[in-house]
């Protein structure tokens, strides 16, 4: 009977190791995905902002805005972003938030669907790391 009892709490034991070592894998396998789905997601990005954005520069694009010149902004921008790579909303705001763009469906200053995605916007704004906010502020200057 001793030997018994010994034997299913070894078996318990081997199960229960292999169950740890089983999740643990699974935990390192999820992590590895992830790490390759983000640098996946972070090169698509890249090349899209390379060939969406080729020639535009940062300065250029606030110049344009500074000047409000918004057909520059559209061509520059709203219309290669929803042409090629089918960003249906581009918005641009200044620091307060207040709407200065807007491209919907690859149509300039319509804000149809604006004021829907105004929560969202603005939680997303508050998540813009200052020292970004700082850069863009030099930037504008």
């Amino acid at each position: 009977m001793c030997g018994l009892l010994v034997f299913a709490l070894l078996l318990g034991s081997a199960a229960a190791t292999l169950a740890y070592i089983s999740h643990r894998f699974d935990l390192e396998v999820l992590e590895r995905e992830h790490i390759e789905v983000r640098d996946a997601f972070m090169k698509h990005a890249a090349v899209m902002a390379n060939a969406a954005l080729k020639g535009v520069t940062e300065r250029d694009a606030l110049e344009s805005l500074a000047r409000g010149d918004y057909a520059r902004i559209h061509n520059l921008l709203g219309k290669p972003l929803d042409d090629q790579f089918g960003f249906e909303f581009v918005y641009i705001t200044d620091a307060a938030g207040k709407l200065v763009y807007s491209s919907e469906f690859g149509q300039r200053d319509a804000r149809k669907y604006f004021k829907k995605l105004t929560k969202s916007l603005e939680m997303l704004a508050q998540k813009v790391p200052p020292r970004w906010r700082r850069h863009c502020d030099d930037l504008s200057k």
